[in-house]
């Protein structure tokens, strides 16, 4: 369907997320960001595309074409982020190299991934967690 020549619906894996749903989003992501600080975890926001080669292999991604890839104006191949670990992890090796240990790091945002059987046929998810990284101890 298209009006004035524009396509009115999304791709296939996406959606629109509205009012409601939206609010409710935000809800849910102030209560567990509650939750991390109380714990010690600061949030971190990441870029949502990595080098395609620092996407595959965090993810340990055999095929690239799992990937949601597309390519920058110097024609190096970039990747949507399929999860939160790897981008925090580059992170913690580069910018946060000499900051003292324990890093408590927490993170909510989008990730895509082609693995419509992992992800009930979407392909943009939300995504939270913390990750402690260069802790002695459990």
């Amino acid at each position: 369907m298209s009006v004035n020549g524009l396509k009115t619906r999304v791709p296939d894996g996406v959606r629109d997320r509205l009012a409601p749903e939206a609010s409710r989003m935000r809800e849910l992501s102030g209560l567990l960001e509650d939750v991390y600080r109380r714990w010690g975890y600061r949030e971190v926001i990441t870029p949502s595309f990595e080098f395609a080669e620092t996407a595959a292999a965090g993810l340990g991604v055999s095929d690239p074409q799992e990937l949601y890839q597309f390519f920058d104006r110097r024609g190096r191949t970039l990747a949507l982020r399929p999860d939160m670990t790897t981008p925090i992890a580059r992170l913690a090796a580069t910018k946060l190299l000499a900051t003292p240990r324990p890093l408590r790091l927490s993170y909510w945002a989008n990730v895509f991934r082609y693995d419509e059987g992992k992800t009930g046929g979407l392909h943009e998810l939300w995504q939270s967690g913390v990750e402690l990284i260069g802790s002695s101890g459990p």
